[in-house]
């Protein structure tokens, strides 16, 4: 199981990284992977056709008990947990290092630009 912590919910007409972000779920659902997505935003925002297969959670990162308790109501040990920013690494990961010491933790650097090569 891999969790997917997102600042927002991805839609594919607000940017290029919520295009990639729903092309990354949609392949990883493709290869059998099961998938929560957990964000701030509230779920009533939610509007793109995600997958079925795809369990999503709204989890306010400043509300510690909500937090535990999204995370404990998962079905499975998650293997991996995707950040798709570093606020959402801020904000998450010492929940899912606390519950899941073994998971695997990975920060999506999508956004930073710093890292783009310089256009003359």
């Amino acid at each position: 199981m891999i969790l997917y912590f997102g600042q927002l919910w991805p839609k594919l007409q607000f940017s290029a990284a919520h295009v990639r972000t729903l092309g990354l779920v949609d392949q990883l659902v493709f290869r059998d992977f099961k998938i929560t997505y957990i964000t701030p935003q509230d779920t009533k925002k939610f509007t793109e056709p995600l997958s079925l297969e795809m369990k999503i959670f709204q989890a306010d990162p400043n509300n510690p008990s909500r937090m535990d308790l999204v995370l404990k109501k998962l079905s499975a040990q998650p293997q991996i947990a995707i950040f798709d920013t570093h606020i959402s690494e801020q904000f998450y990961s010492h929940n899912v290092h606390q519950l899941f010491p073994n998971c695997l933790k990975i920060l999506d650097l999508q956004d930073w630009h710093c890292l783009r090569a310089q256009k003359t």
